[in-house]
């Protein structure tokens, strides 16, 4: 098992789930976990709209940094846990092992606060995050880890129930997923998720569309050995603007600013499960053919503008609100590329260096699978000297560790 970080992306983006029963639909861990991260994001704001940032951070580094550990770990079946379970000190013994494992592949300056999140002990990411972060107060109460900790469970279950839905259809016949869903029927059927149910169960059209970026593949022109969608991708985004707003000197600290880049980097690529993904050519040519309309914008804008609207109107209470202190609620604000995102030292510069540094992680991959062709491996090369000359010094660390992966791949 390779030992880093890099290594773990490439696990997240490989590993199949539910890999013991017959599939027509696959899906992988970096999928699984993104879906989590964004249900819980909108059943956290929607069961209270003035749910606080912090709160906010907890369950979003919690919901996302936890399956790291399948890195180690890799799939191991329900039915085996279960049986591991029945022994919970052993079980602990266990999960914290590769927890600790895991937590060493992130920059040692960060590697206690993220193993607070990946350990089995569901209290002790919420007593602060670690020593060195100063005088802010990062901790919450027992209260507010259950809320946390049963809404990651709901949603669990919940994309549990999205990930069978069409292999449960075409193998209706096949007695083994007639049992999983009545497991997790009966899983969810209890007091402490009905609220959060009743969030989801009203109006499914935006944890559809949502859940939609599963189907949308990246470079859908080009045969890939190691294929990514939407989600994948978005998974390692997260974990990278974690990463770095943890890392960097002058932002580690800043509640406000982390809260912004993970929910940017959730929501980073969400309008193109309305829109679909129209590659960059096109888009010139469109650009080209259909100029701009004076005060309005070009007419993908526009079109892109429309059917962010009509998603946003479907979205849970709560989605929408501005927050006083920035734009982490306007959800509209989010989908819509606006030139201001990307200002020096703002959060969308440092997501935006967070995306690149996933497509280069992509075209890594096919390098090291000797399958990579022309276009990805120039995709690599410029935008290579794009972040080289990036103002986040936590991106350039980075780079520098993927160029090592790179030549070495050779």
């Amino acid at each position: 098992m390779e030992e880093s970080l890099i290594g773990a992306f490439k696990s997240m983006l490989t590993l199949q789930r539910w890999n013991v029963h017959p599939r027509v639909e696959t899906w992988v861990e970096a999928e699984n976990a993104a879906l989590r991260a964004h249900w819980a994001y909108a059943v956290i704001v929607g069961h209270d709209d003035s749910v606080d940032r912090k709160r906010i951070i907890h369950l979003l580094l919690r919901v996302l940094l936890k399956p790291l550990n399948k890195h180690y770990m890799s799939d191991i079946s329900v039915t085996v846990t279960k049986r591991l379970k029945k022994d919970p000190d052993k079980w602990r013994v266990l999960v914290d092992g590769f927890a600790k494992r895991t937590a060493r592949l992130f920059p040692r300056e960060i590697s206690g606060v993220i193993e607070g999140y990946l350990l089995y002990d569901n209290t002790l990411y919420s007593e602060g995050w670690g020593s060195g972060w100063g005088e802010m107060e990062h901790s919450i109460d027992k209260a507010a880890v259950d809320t946390i900790e049963a809404i990651i469970a709901f949603c669990k279950y919940r994309v549990q129930q999205q990930e069978c839905q069409i292999n449960e259809v075409v193998y209706s016949e096949h007695d083994k997923y007639k049992e999983i869903h009545k497991e997790i029927h009966d899983d969810l059927d209890v007091d402490a998720y009905r609220p959060y149910g009743a969030i989801m169960d009203p109006d499914m059209r935006y944890w559809d569309t949502i859940a939609n970026l599963k189907y949308l593949r990246r470079w859908n022109t080009i045969n890939r050995f190691i294929p990514s969608s939407v989600l994948g991708h978005t998974y390692v985004v997260a974990i990278l603007a974690i990463m770095f707003s943890l890392s960097e000197p002058d932002r580690k600290q800043d509640i406000g600013f982390m809260h912004n880049a993970l929910i940017r980097a959730l929501f980073h690529d969400v309008a193109e499960a309305v829109t679909g993904d129209i590659v960059t050519p096109v888009k010139k040519k469109i650009k080209e053919t259909m100029p701009k309309t004076e005060g309005e914008g070009d007419a993908i804008k526009l079109i892109e503008r429309a059917l962010v609207q009509e998603f946003v109107s479907a979205a849970p209470a709560g989605m929408t609100t501005k927050n006083e202190q920035d734009n982490g609620r306007d959800l509209e604000h989010l989908l819509i590329d606006d030139p201001e995102n990307e200002k020096v030292g703002e959060v969308g510069s440092l997501v935006k260096d967070c995306d690149r540094l996933a497509l280069m992680l992509e075209c890594l991959y096919e390098k090291q699978a000797r399958v990579i062709g022309p276009e990805m491996e120039m995709t690599y090369h410029d935008t290579y000297r794009e972040l080289n000359n990036s103002e986040w010094p936590s991106v350039r660390r980075f780079l520098s560790v993927l160029s090592d992966h790179w030549r070495s791949s050779d």
